[in-house]
């Protein structure tokens, strides 16, 4: 049985995209002049689970072109282009769901306004980040296990 803690060979870890959405949600409250707060906190909660969702389509779409067959490079940059627009999507209908908050200036809604401009921004900006750091990091990661398992190959030493 497989171990669930540490991926198989060639297969990655889809959690790296978090810290995208909290530069996102940082970056939104910076640009419209809001501090960080409570409710803010509660929105890049949410956003974490948005942009792991993106991450682990990304990931997963991956790890099963390799199990295809498939090289490490070409695996994942068919994986990022056959999820740009499912991920694209999901983070743009997110965002305008959320938009109508953001512009509110009603006294009722200046309570709900740090946590949308932490999903709503943090979203676009964390599956920006996702796309291109993403593919980015998972080559860098192949290539350091490939160079790891060359390093620590066992080596046959000729005989006499």
């Amino acid at each position: 049985m497989p171990d669930p803690v540490c991926p198989a060979p060639g297969e990655l870890i889809e959690t790296v995209g978090a810290p995208f959405g909290l530069v996102g949600a940082v970056v939104g409250h910076l640009l419209l002049g809001l501090g960080l707060g409570l409710t803010s906190l509660f929105g890049i909660v949410g956003l974490a689970g948005i942009i792991v969702n993106g991450s682990l389509v990304l990931i997963d779409f991956t790890n099963e072109e390799r199990r295809k067959g498939k090289r490490a490079q070409d695996a994942i940059v068919d994986a990022a282009k056959g999820r740009f627009r499912p991920i694209l999507l999901t983070a743009v209908t997110t965002f305008l769901g959320i938009f109508p908050l953001i512009i509110e200036r009603s006294i009722q809604a200046q309570f709900l306004i740090p946590l949308a401009v932490s999903i709503g921004v943090g979203v676009l900006m964390g599956t920006a980040l996702l796309m291109l750091l993403t593919p980015a990091l998972a080559m860098a990661v192949e290539d350091i296990t490939a160079r790891w398992r060359a390093r620590n190959a066992p080596s046959i030493a000729p005989t006499s």
